[in-house]
């Protein structure tokens, strides 16, 4: 046996069963060269070493033969390569002595990549986009495709000078498919491709493709343009970065169950077309060109409400007829009925079970009255009699005379809204008085079972509270009703903390405030703005709002409550303003008992569907 490597050549020879090896000289063999591709012309070679590149081992040419009688020894020859690059070395076997003539053809032709393409691994999506390649992990496939089916390894790195040499297996003719782990850092990554045919040929053209490696999300979060939020408008100011680049944002307004895309230019955002006086869950999506998606954090913006004008609220609620009493002007915050009993027609029928039944008496527990309407169409109502669910139907505000209790804390408040269980001491007991979830009595609002009436109510009303003394007291109804609003800043006219008419509290049900009754009478027509019941009733008990003028019989130790407390510092907030008998603005403890009437705001969505304020005729509300 006699091998044939790079340098040397061996023999092996068995020797008292064991094999010698000797090296022996390569005189025995002679290896011929191509001169010229394909033209099997050959001269012989005065290396004594293998060509390592350029030259294909022509197996038929090979040949070997005995000495002395020249005849061939078939057979004897076997390439022993890998992958058939001539990097291993030719075996020559035989018994006998021979020597080789070793033919080489020349193979100069180096291989060439044709297309190299590069593949990503996303979350989701493409991998290209904008002309750029992306991946998510360090993971990225590729393909090769070449013509010269010699190849015999392949190289993919990114190192520009190639050392991971791999075969291309008996299956890859001209293309292979395999993958790469590239570097972990974050950015663009250059890969190279090279080829390697049998003859040890290396590509030289350079092959390379480029991809970015992205594993972080886009950054985005949202604010509210306030300046530019209308009734019918959201803008929200958009601000968003990513490694890569941002491909592209989009915003979404939830309303229910109804999705509304906004318009995304410039860093902002605009939905337009929506609905006045409503609230929107404001959201923005962020996608980067490697496809990774954020989410921003979400924003609660209501529109503005549409404030309409006396006209329109006319021909919208009254179908175009002036009720009488309206006010030609806003009085505090609204249009409001102002003047005498008979000369207003705001009666209304709400919470009825049967229309003609429950709605043909001004007493009835189911006809209210109109305070007024606001600018963005909401109806404030008031109860036309008293709550007369307990026997004495007159109530506290609270079960001792203190100086710290506020309307939140107060019997009242906690009562009317349904609040009331827990409440264990002073005479009115615990019970609901107005809303309930499961009373059978039909004078209730209920908010459970048959909830139809209970969701016509604005429940989350913002209701301020604080304290008047009697010197705010003793002005017009303008003064009152800014000392109220916080809109006065004249601290002796109010409790000494002047943030108390600023505080607020989210409810369905309130009391009339002091600037209510002051409002509802003008001796001067229905726009005048002087009217003072304090300590006097200058005509107030024929306000349409006087108790005493809708059918009640009102004693001597009767009176009602206002939500408005004393604000006067040497009395502390231990009373309470109440309307007496005779229509005069009076203080009274906070732990006497007088009559209530409840007040509500409608949505503004509720509309009038019949009627003409009448109490023979009221505006009726569809349930």
């Amino acid at each position: 046996l006699v091998i044939i490597t790079w340098n040397k050549s061996y023999s092996y020879e068995m020797n008292n069963n064991e094999v010698e090896e000797k090296e022996i000289e390569r005189k025995e063999f002679a290896i011929y060269l191509e001169k010229t591709q394909n033209t099997q012309d050959y001269e012989r070679s005065e290396d004594k070493d293998f060509p390592k590149q350029g030259y294909l081992l022509n197996e038929e040419k090979t040949k070997c033969y005995e000495y002395g009688s020249n005849k061939e020894v078939p057979d004897a020859v076997e390439q022993s390569l890998s992958s058939g690059v001539i990097d291993g070395s030719i075996i020559v076997t035989s018994q006998k002595s021979i020597y080789c003539n070793i033919y080489f053809d020349k193979d100069e032709e180096k291989p060439e990549v044709i297309t190299f393409t590069l593949t990503g691994s996303i979350d989701n999506g493409t991998s290209l986009s904008n002309n750029k390649l992306y991946t998510h992990t360090t993971n990225v496939s590729y393909n090769v495709t070449w013509a010269n089916e010699d190849v015999a390894q392949i190289c993919v790195s990114e190192e520009e000078t190639c050392s991971n040499w791999r075969e291309v297996g008996s299956n890859s003719k001209t293309s292979k498919n395999g993958n790469i782990s590239i570097t972990p850092t974050e950015g663009a990554k250059t890969i190279y491709v090279y080829l390697k045919d049998k003859a040890n040929n290396t590509s030289e053209i350079e092959k390379k493709g480029t991809i970015t490696l992205d594993t972080t999300n886009p950054n985005i979060t949202i604010e509210e343009d306030t300046n530019k939020t209308t009734e019918d408008t959201i803008v929200i100011n958009v601000n968003v970065s990513d490694t890569s680049g941002i491909k592209s944002v989009t915003c979404k307004a939830i309303i229910d169950t109804n999705e509304i895309t906004g318009n995304y230019e410039g860093n902002t955002c605009t939905f337009s077309g929506l609905n006045d006086g409503t609230e929107y869950k404001i959201t923005g999506e962020a996608t980067d060109e490697s496809g990774r998606k954020n989410t921003s954090n979400e924003l609660s913006i209501t529109t503005l409400k549409k404030e309409l004008s006396r006209d329109e609220i006319i021909q919208k609620y009254f179908n175009g007829t002036v009720p009488g009493g309206l006010s030609t002007k806003i009085l505090g915050d609204m249009y409001r009925f102002v003047g005498k009993t008979a000369n207003v027609s705001n009666y209304i029928c709400f919470g009825y079970s049967n229309l003609e039944t429950d709605c043909n008496n001004k007493t009835s527990d189911y006809m209210y009255r109109i305070i007024g309407i606001t600018e963005d169409g909401q109806m404030k109502l008031i109860k036309n009699t008293a709550i007369r669910e307990e026997s004495a139907y007159q109530y506290k505000w609270y079960e001792n005379k203190t100086t710290n209790v506020t309307w939140p804390n107060s019997y009242i408040y906690k009562r009317l809204n349904g609040l009331s269980n827990g409440l264990t001491s002073g005479t009115d007991g615990d019970t609901n008085l107005f809303i309930d979830s499961t009373t059978s009595n039909v004078k209730y609002i209920k908010t459970e079972g048959d909830t139809a009436w209970y969701s016509k109510i604005d429940s989350n009303h913002q209701w301020l509270y604080g304290g008047i003394n009697n010197v705010g007291m003793n002005n017009s109804a303008d003064y009152v009703y800014k000392i109220e609003s916080g809109q006065q800043e004249t601290v002796q006219y109010r409790n000494e903390d002047p943030s108390k008419w600023t505080s607020s509290v989210p409810a369905a049900i309130g009391l009339m405030y002091v600037s209510d009754f002051y409002y509802s009478y003008a001796s001067s027509g229905t726009n005048s703005k002087d009217t003072n019941c304090y300590f006097s009733t200058s005509g107030c008990d024929n306000s349409w709002l006087y108790m005493g003028n809708n059918g009640e019989n009102i004693h001597d130790y009767q009176y009602e409550w206002t939500m408005t407390r004393n604000g006067q510092s040497y009395e502390g907030s231990n009373y309470g303003w109440r309307v007496n008998r005779d229509g005069e603005m009076l203080l009274a403890s906070l732990d006497e008992d007088h009559l209530i009437r409840p007040v509500f705001y409608l949505l503004p969505t509720i509309e009038i569907s019949d009627g003409h304020g009448t109490s023979g005729d009221p505006f009726i509300i569809t349930n």
